[in-house]
């Protein structure tokens, strides 16, 4: 591939492309929380053995940037979605993480 790191990234993220979007990730100095939930979302997607911890770590990003959310509130607001049988693409967390502000250059996700 050629271009930048992220535009490598975003790429990989627009084509579907786990694999490509996993190392172009690890490349990156730094991963915003939005990009970081589309990466989350298509690991859901494409390689749900790795998508748990994966999306363990994308909540702790999204609590420790915004101090007033609690794990209960993104429970108690995405069960009706969870328990509709819906994919985890479904739920509003990309809307959350816009409404804060959260996730502007901050450390990689993926390690």
């Amino acid at each position: 591939m050629q271009g930048r790191p992220h535009s490598i990234f975003k790429r990989a993220l627009q084509r579907r492309n786990v694999v490509a979007a996993l190392a172009a990730a690890r490349e990156l100095p730094q991963i915003t929380l939005e990009d970081a939930l589309e990466l989350t979302l298509l690991v859901a997607r494409k390689d749900p053995r790795r998508h748990p911890r994966l999306a363990a770590r994308w909540l702790l990003r999204y609590l420790e940037e915004d101090p007033a959310a609690t794990v209960e509130e993104v429970v108690r607001r995405d069960s009706p979605q969870a328990r509709s049988g819906q994919p985890p693409d479904t739920f509003d967390l990309r809307r959350d993480a816009e409404r804060t502000g959260v996730g502007h250059d901050l450390v990689p996700l993926v390690v």
